[in-house]
């Protein structure tokens, strides 16, 4: 196999478009991006700065990066062969594995790792995956449709998640570049697809697929306590005894070790999974676009969270009190979904599909993501995302 076997579509995404890269152009910084994309963020941004690390330049060169732009075009050729290969043995992905939910090779298959796993051919599974690719407008927010989808026998308005994350893209890919529903993933449907009965089957026969994506949820570091340490990533965070050389922005919080997402959420259902495990000292929740972030008032309006202090759980939401969460066991991690058209936020353990608490209110203005955190020794990390199909028999 080729070293070029071994690259990941997601080591190709452009940071901005979370497309393959464009045309990518060199920062200072080491860090590439697509050239049109670029001038758009720094033309919205009205300064020079690096979209990944937030580092700003003056005057910055921006010469094309030669190098990827031609890894990206020998990818794009691989890839429009229609085969594609498993990353670890080399081998086509033939199978689909049903308990880790992910496709394999013939080698895998016989690994330890899915030992005693049920499996079934990629191309018999990829048509209860079918798809509505529909490219959104903007990256912002989720689109409805009132089509019927012809699998789900409802005319009810069905939703599109914008398919932002290279997990999603290149997982569904996988599955379906056997059956060619698709050259381009844009979205993809989340209600349940049921699969076709054949003739002489009793409906009690059939399985329910479910596709499931997460939000992707990246930190804004302009609005990082001077206290917290984020990484370059921006996907964890961190209380550190020492202050951060940070500018006292008008966005930024001062009093409460708190940061936001880098996106507000203003339409849609989102959800994303924050590991909180060892933390010892936390809070994950949202709060509106106008809440007061500098001084000591954060919390008493505008947010809705999950906190952990002191051995004890307590759920908040705007002019309530805290109330006490009974909670098993220590939580590793926490799924925080919002429903900004339904009005409705809720916390779970992703972990035991365990309820937490909901909220509802009406929201009237962006919703942002954010986490709090005082724990010097182990940080709180916005976990990646996936996509994952369950499959649920009839007992």
């Amino acid at each position: 196999m080729s070293s070029l076997s071994q690259i990941s579509e997601e080591d190709l995404l452009c940071p901005v478009c979370y497309e393959i890269f464009t045309d990518p152009v060199l920062l200072l910084c080491s860090h590439s991006v697509c050239r049109a994309c670029l001038k758009e963020f720094w033309s919205a941004r009205g300064f020079q700065e690096c979209p990944v690390c937030r580092k700003r330049f003056t005057g910055c060169q921006t010469p094309a990066n030669l190098a990827l732009r031609n890894v990206c075009e020998s990818f794009l050729q691989k890839r429009g062969s229609s085969e594609v290969f498993c990353d670890v043995h080399g081998e086509k992905l033939k199978l689909f594995c049903l308990d880790d939910n992910h496709p394999v090779c013939l080698v895998c298959r016989d690994s330890e790792k899915h030992l005693h796993h049920t499996f079934r051919p990629v191309d018999e599974v990829a048509p209860l995956l079918k798809v509505n690719c529909i490219k959104p407008a903007s990256h912002a927010g989720i689109q409805q449709t009132s089509n019927q989808h012809p699998m789900l026998g409802t005319s009810k308005p069905v939703t599109s998640i914008p398919c932002w994350g290279p997990a999603c893209k290149t997982y569904l890919m996988l599955m379906t570049s056997n059956a060619g529903f698709f050259s381009r993933v844009d979205t993809f449907l989340v209600p349940a697809v049921q699969t076709r009965q054949k003739p002489g089957t009793s409906a009690n026969s059939s399985r329910n697929y479910f596709l499931q994506c997460e939000t992707p949820v990246t930190l804004d570091p302009n609005t990082a306590h001077p206290l917290l340490f984020l990484t370059d990533d921006l996907t964890h965070v961190k209380s550190s005894a020492d202050g951060q050389q940070y500018p006292d922005n008008p966005e930024r919080f001062d009093y409460y070790h708190c940061v936001l997402g880098s996106e507000g959420l203003n339409s849609g259902t989102h959800f994303w999974d924050v590991e909180v495990q060892n933390n010892t000292c936390w809070s994950v929740g949202v709060t509106t676009a106008s809440n007061q972030r500098k001084g000591g008032i954060f919390f008493e309006t505008g947010v809705w969270r999950v906190r952990y202090m002191a051995g004890q759980y307590t759920s908040q939401s705007p002019f309530k009190p805290r109330m006490h969460l009974t909670v098993d066991k220590r939580l590793k991690v926490i799924r925080v979904q919002l429903d900004w058209d339904g009005g409705k936020i809720s916390f779970s353990d992703p972990l035991t599909n365990t309820h937490l608490c909901t909220f509802t209110s009406t929201f009237k203005e962006a919703i942002y993501p954010f986490l709090y955190s005082s724990c010097t020794d182990f940080p709180l990390t916005v976990l990646p995302v996936k996509l994952s199909i369950n499959v649920k028999c009839p007992k």
